[in-house]
């Protein structure tokens, strides 16, 4: 269906854009999940570098009642900056892609910049709260996990910004994918079914 990794930038744009005229709130765990439910959806992939703030920003923004435009504007910009992110990133450079995505929504979502005061720190504290979450499990990698702990990382901050966000705090999120994950480690997982042991 999409032969190019580059497409999936695109198809998260477009889900994210549908729901967000489809639907009255957003849940971005949720969102997620389907989005990576799409046919030939990469396993590992950069794609989930811009999944994470794509997918928060949908739900922040419908909570807040912008319109499309708004998030159109801002899916855009998310995608720039996360395409800067090294595939890889987690294991080269120390820092996860889908954690800096959670940096890249805050710092939209605050309007954020380096010579910021107050918000620079929340940023930077959601990238690492990101980041600590996804510490607390073993490697290989796996960008479907990483993307579930980033997302479900950062509630409190959310909170904290008076964002309306459903985050699947209270339920357990159970992965379909890891059939698919060569590097599966299976019950060292949060999300991997129990009935499978």
């Amino acid at each position: 269906m999409y032969e190019q990794s580059d497409d999936f930038f695109s198809v998260v744009s477009e889900e994210c854009l549908c729901s967000f005229q489809k639907y009255e709130s957003i849940d971005p765990v949720d969102l997620s999940t389907k989005i990576m439910n799409i046919e030939e959806f990469p396993m590992h992939a950069p794609v989930h570098h811009f999944l994470v703030p794509a997918v928060l920003l949908t739900a922040a923004r419908k909570a807040q009642g912008h319109s499309i435009e708004v998030l159109e504007r801002d899916l855009n910009e998310a995608l720039e900056r996360a395409k800067q992110v090294q595939g890889g990133s987690c294991g080269f450079l120390g820092a996860c892609g889908a954690s800096v995505g959670c940096g890249i929504f805050f710092s939209l979502i605050t309007d954020s910049s380096p010579y910021s005061t107050k918000t620079w720190s929340l940023v930077n504290k959601a990238t690492s709260k990101a980041l600590g979450a996804i510490s607390d499990t073993v490697g290989p990698r796996c960008c479907k996990r990483c993307t579930w702990l980033s997302l479900l990382s950062i509630k409190e901050d959310i909170d904290k910004l008076a964002i309306d966000i459903s985050l699947k705090a209270k339920e357990k999120v159970i992965c379909e994918f890891h059939e698919r994950n060569e590097e599966c480690i299976t019950h060292l997982c949060p999300f991997y079914p129990i009935e499978e042991l």
